[in-house]
């Protein structure tokens, strides 16, 4: 079964974003954290809200890419990642805010 790695499409993201917190169910704290109301009424609501949040930070800087896999026997996508990638230099350090022992 031959594998494609593709950019995901604006149109795309949400579903890639549901399948990612899917995957990661219980087992992640972000996901938790960001998506605790899974398939309920109120959580389809935060997904749309994730989705925005995260195809925002998509706009505002050009090294935020999202990629997908696909098979392209059945054309499903069976992977997908965020990545940040600097052309020409490193960024500037980010002051990340906290709780102690975070």
């Amino acid at each position: 079964m031959p594998f494609v790695l593709s950019d995901v499409s604006d149109a795309e993201l949400r579903d890639v974003v549901d399948m990612l917190f899917k995957a990661y169910d219980q087992s992640s704290a972000f996901v938790n954290a960001v998506y605790p109301h899974k398939l309920t009424e109120k959580g389809v609501e935060c997904l749309d809200m994730v989705t925005a949040r995260l195809q925002y930070l998509r706009d505002v800087d050009p090294s935020t890419k999202w990629y997908k896999i696909t098979d392209t026997e059945t054309g499903e996508v069976v992977s997908a990642s965020q990545s940040n990638i600097y052309n020409k230099e490193n960024p500037p350090e980010m002051m990340l805010n906290g709780p102690l022992g975070a």
